[in-house]
């Protein structure tokens, strides 16, 4: 999965977003699932 890192990247420049996008999205993702957890 190591080798499509540089084609997901590619994928997202293609598709306008900007890497600090994307980890805001996952990082808010990863937050939403924390908090089920802790309910």
């Amino acid at each position: 999965m190591e080798c499509s890192r540089l084609e997901f990247y590619r994928l997202i420049s293609q598709q306008r977003f900007t890497v600090i996008d994307y980890t805001e999205a996952e990082f808010a993702v990863v937050k939403r699932v924390i908090n089920l957890h802790r309910n």
